[in-house]
């Protein structure tokens, strides 16, 4: 399976610091964030694991909590480090809504793909890729 999501130096930069790994550098033109998650096919373990590259370098070992020569990481131990800036449905429903309105978006809080694009015909270019990006 693949998911791809496209975004700017201004959104690359904040997730490099939400995961602990922003150099502090602005993030190159064409730069690449790329999260990949494996599931070993021998070793004794069946856990998935991810691994992080940036602009073609793996930077999974500087992950908190992820081994310091390892390429890949567990993933309980990811989940664990980013956990702390994830919002289930209701948050995120409280947070996106604007002062006494609807929320900005409803479209991500369905989860159903049909209903999704249904909702993405008449959603502006913002809310269809958001609603696009809800349906994985």
């Amino acid at each position: 399976k693949l998911a791809l999501w496209s975004g700017h130096d201004s959104t690359i930069m904040p997730l490099l610091a939400s995961l602990g790994v922003f150099d502090g550098a602005w993030a190159r033109y064409a730069a690449i964030l790329l999260l990949e998650v494996w599931t070993p096919a021998h070793g004794g373990t069946t856990e998935p694991h991810v691994r992080l590259i940036y602009n073609g370098e793996v930077i999974t070992h500087r992950l908190a909590g992820c081994p310091g020569n390892a390429s890949l990481c567990p993933f309980a131990t990811f989940e664990a480090l980013v956990a702390p800036h994830a919002l289930d449905d209701p948050s995120w429903q409280h947070a996106c809504r604007p002062q006494g309105g609807a929320p900005n978006m409803p479209l991500l809080a369905t989860k159903r793909p049909g209903a999704v694009r249904a909702a993405a015909n008449e959603a502006n270019e913002s809310q269809r890729a958001w609603a696009l990006l809800s349906a994985f």
